[in-house]
């Protein structure tokens, strides 16, 4: 539709070299370096981060580190903290049984990969990206994102952010179930918040 975009590849995922994941925690150094290389390429055209699940979470904590490294969000299945996030991965997978039996591993875990799942939390970063405007999209049968944690967001982010439900879909997957949907929420988005509008266009 005529967006100029950079396709990313986190570390560890893709074409990127072998790298440990950390779902999004360290993966926010390379959400990073990617604006800021688009920022670099076209210093006077908005930068919009887009990312589903853990590419979402890098996102917004990026921006959280660093203000104005983008003007927009894009965030898709975007978890509440990292713990919350762990714990629903295992019931995506086999169920509850399995959350019940791995629970006990979750330090063992942080201690060998230094990552402390409590302290990576998107709802404490959100509320400082203060005038960045957000498009959340969940899903409200998401096992890792739970409905109450899409609103727990909503809320983090404040005026600028808007959420939309697509019901009955898992972590990720309204693109998926609802594919024209979720496209056209993305365009108007774009196009509301970004597009350059000719000064005879009557339109608001």
């Amino acid at each position: 539709e005529g967006w100029a975009c950079l396709f990313v590849d986190l570390r560890g995922q893709g074409s990127s070299g072998k790298a440990p994941v950390s779902f999004g925690d360290r993966e926010r150094r390379d959400a990073a370096v990617a604006a800021r290389w688009a920022r670099s390429q076209a210093p006077d055209v908005p930068v919009v981060l887009v990312g589903s699940s853990m590419g979402a979470a890098a996102a917004v904590l990026a921006v959280a580190d660093e203000p104005g490294l983008a003007d927009g969000l894009i965030l898709d299945g975007c978890y509440r903290n990292l713990h919350e996030a762990s714990r629903g991965w295992w019931i995506m997978l086999a169920g509850p049984w399995l959350d019940a039996l791995l629970r006990l591993t979750m330090p063992i875990g942080s201690l060998i990969s230094g990552l402390r799942p409590r302290q990576v939390s998107v709802e404490d970063a959100l509320p400082r990206l203060d005038g960045v405007p957000i498009l959340m999209l969940n899903g409200d049968a998401d096992p890792i994102v739970p409905w109450a944690s899409a609103e727990a967001n909503l809320r983090a982010a404040g005026d600028l952010a808007e959420l939309h439900r697509f019901a009955g879909s898992g972590h990720g997957h309204g693109r998926f179930r609802e594919p024209v949907r979720f496209r056209a929420l993305v365009s108007d988005w774009l196009k509301n918040r970004f597009a350059p509008r000719d000064i005879s266009d009557p339109r608001p």
